[in-house]
């Protein structure tokens, strides 16, 4: 992914805002709803399909501000486009991505022009996961039917049982305890946030970026399938935390994911980036495309999961301009996350020995995450992962899962904390969290 240059992109901008708007008859060939760019019908209800605006370069669901600031970069040709994403920005349908298509979007994110029921169709969807509700039935009665006209031939079978009423549980967390700019805590088995604290405060996710990475990449391998380590590698950034890998190196997608979320390793998230991107698009995608699409799918993921204060551009957490989330949608993250099993399976352990794809031993891979490792002073037995984070603009940050058995059934919690001081201030007021929460269902 390509670096931004801060000092070009405000001049773009300036640019852009001060040229006079142009509306000649005639010159806008935008495509008619529901057709691609080329003019072909398809259905707009066709599902495994990106419905992109024209105007929504980011792919996250609304115009805004920073697609403007994209559609300059394409401009700029600093920012390498890649499918929908080129055809989004050329607002005016001319082939081109120019900074008056730049302007045109501005416009529409301050609305002052309409540029709705204007899309194209582009790449394929990965598999959608709801986000987890904030609210829980109260009743699992099914709804009254009409009595049988005829008696049934077999005898009723026994009804099931009674999914049992959880009483509601007052929680307090103090908030000097949680030494963290930004933290959350969500309780699947109570359906609801715990606590919150700046939990929609834009921030950055430092490494907790490979957990997208990680999810979205699970869905289009299996376990056992076999990454290639190429040429993406020249992309990463030499100022980041690596797990060792080198271009032509072959694992399987477990192992690869080993590498990616215990020693956080930046340059297994480029690879995993470019083999997921290459398997929905197609091999012949260079390195910066391929890099650049699966960014794509990263905020397609994130607005499928709810998470609106959340945007992606790149897979590894380098600080990135348009490069940001918050806890609150972090946790929810945690929890989508924590439903696939090889991320399940790996976040879990302190340690993996890994193996390349010939079968040979490759490295031991190192968890980085105190909170799972035992002997440690802030191990916890119920913690289950899931990944931690640390750039000096993000500070030290921690997406992780707990697990505690119940009366009720299992208790999944996702904890979050962003903005801490130091690697034990993040360790500690996880595990202050979570002692607070266990504690009402002992």
């Amino acid at each position: 992914m390509y670096r931004k240059n801060h000092a070009v992109i405000a001049l773009l901008l300036a640019l852009c805002l001060s040229l006079t708007p142009v509306f000649a008859n005639g010159a806008d060939t935008r495509t008619e709803e529901g057709t691609t760019s080329e003019g072909t019908t398809l259905d707009p209800e066709a599902e495994g399909l990106l419905r992109i605006e024209i105007g929504d370069v980011d792919l996250d669901g609304a115009v805004t501000a920073n697609d403007g600031r994209f559609a300059l970069l394409i401009a700029a040709q600093l920012y390498v486009p890649v499918n929908g994403q080129f055809d989004a920005a050329d607002f005016d349908r001319d082939g081109f991505v120019r900074a008056t298509d730049a302007r045109e979007i501005l416009r529409v994110a301050a609305k002052l022009r309409d540029g709705s029921g204007i899309f194209i169709y582009s790449a394929p969807l990965p598999p959608t996961t709801a986000r987890p509700t904030t609210t829980r039935p109260t009743t699992t009665e099914a709804p009254p039917t009409e009595p049988p006209t005829e008696p049934p031939t077999e005898p009723p079978t026994e009804p099931p049982p009674a999914q049992p009423v959880i009483p509601p549980r007052e929680y307090y967390f103090d908030p000097d305890r949680i030494a963290a700019k930004s933290a959350a805590i969500f309780d699947e088995l109570e359906g609801r946030f715990l606590y919150e604290k700046n939990s929609h405060v834009h921030r950055e996710p430092a490494s907790m970026t490979k957990l997208m990475t990680a999810y979205v990449s699970s869905w289009f391998f299996e376990p056992d399938d076999v990454i290639t380590v190429g040429r993406e590698q020249y992309l990463v950034d030499s100022n980041t935390s690596r797990a060792g890998i080198y271009v032509g190196q072959s694992m399987t997608y477990e192992n690869m994911l080993a590498c990616l979320m215990l020693p956080s390793g930046c340059d297994a998230a480029y690879a995993l980036a470019a083999n997921t991107a290459r398997k929905v698009y197609g091999e012949e995608l260079s390195a910066s495309q391929a890099i650049a699409a699966f960014v794509g799918l990263m905020n397609v993921s994130a607005n499928d999961l709810g998470m609106s204060d959340t945007h992606y551009a790149c897979p590894d957490g380098f600080p990135t301009y348009g490069h940001y989330t918050c806890a609150h949608d972090m946790a929810i993250l945690g929890w989508a996350s924590y439903t696939r099993d090889a991320i399940r399976r790996v976040v879990s352990q302190s340690r993996i020995r890994v193996y390349n794809a010939d079968g040979s031993f490759f490295a031991t891979m190192y968890n980085t995450n105190d909170l799972v490792v035992p002997g440690n002073s802030y191990y916890l037995s119920y913690v289950r992962g899931i990944k931690t984070g640390w750039h000096s603009g993000a500070g030290y940050c921690l997406t992780t899962a707990a697990v505690q058995d119940t009366e009720y059934g299992e208790r999944r919690m996702f904890a979050v904390v962003m903005g801490c001081g130091t690697k034990g201030d993040r360790f500690r007021s996880l595990k202050y969290m979570y002692e607070t929460a266990m504690a009402a269902y002992k």
